[in-house]
């Protein structure tokens, strides 16, 4: 189970909000989020922000990355990238965070931890009910925030690149600090005939470790494990605070 994610992680307490983390003093002050809400706490109590072209209603998770300062840098919502003038950034449109407008964590954001000006965007794919897209499974890019005149781009090449054993990845996707307070872990999980693993992939100063540590999965079902009737199998997956378990609304809820 994913008891063996967190002893061979050695992984410990940590906050996540809106996909962020690895960040400290103002770097959470902007929140764009739901539909077209916006506030800001650089002024100390919360300060509504005009402008936000999100409209997915609140039911997937928002990324707004800000510098130590409180200025905006980048949002995203999983599919477009905003800089901090609320315009997509030129190569920032198409990411594969979903399909639709829906439930789910599509995105998660890691920065370079030798990079200041660069992030990993990671996203999955997303299915519900009765629709039936292609497989889209886990990806990343890397956005580059001295592009585009200090506005930040996508960079070239570095978008929507496949992450491995990540092809079935729906749905779920969260992260956690490394016990070192530096590294990070991204986890996901699988499904298949014959899979239905976590997947959790290290994130170093040398870049993404395309080897994940596997755990196996209680709940097994059949490819995607969704109910053709209409009903949504697989949502959320979070790691406690203190780091000791991975909780997940699988159909039903998996405590490991």
């Amino acid at each position: 189970m994913v008891e063996s994610i967190i002893r061979r992680a050695g992984i410990i307490s940590f906050s996540v909000f809106l996909s962020l983390f690895c960040f400290s003093q103002k770097e959470f002050n902007n929140w764009y989020f739901g539909f077209k809400a916006g506030i800001t706490f650089n002024f100390g109590s919360p300060v509504f922000l005009p402008g936000n072209p999100y409209f997915s209603g609140g039911w997937k998770m928002e990324a707004s990355v800000s510098d130590s300062n409180g200025t905006l840098l980048f949002f995203s919502a999983g599919q477009k990238v905003f800089n901090r003038n609320l315009v997509v950034m030129p190569n920032g449109d198409g990411l594969l965070g979903g399909i639709i407008s829906g439930r789910g964590p599509f995105i998660m954001v890691v920065p370079f931890l030798n990079d200041k000006n660069k992030y990993y965007i990671f996203t999955v794919g997303f299915y519900y009910g009765s629709y039936t897209p292609s497989v889209i499974g886990l990806h990343f890019s890397v956005l580059n925030m001295e592009l585009n005149g200090g506005f930040g781009d996508i960079e070239p090449g570095m978008k929507n690149i496949p992450v491995p054993m990540g092809d079935s990845a729906v749905n779920q996707l969260t992260a956690i600090r490394h016990h070192n307070n530096r590294d990070a872990w991204v986890v996901t999980k699988r499904h298949g005939l014959n899979d239905a693993d976590y997947l959790a992939y290290l994130v170093t100063s040398s870049g993404i470790d395309m080897n994940p540590v596997v755990s196996p999965s209680a709940i097994h079902r059949p490819y995607w494990g969704f109910n053709l009737n209409g009903g949504m199998k697989d949502d959320h997956i979070r790691i406690s605070p203190d780091g000791r378990f991975l909780v997940s609304r699988d159909s039903l809820i998996e405590v490991c």
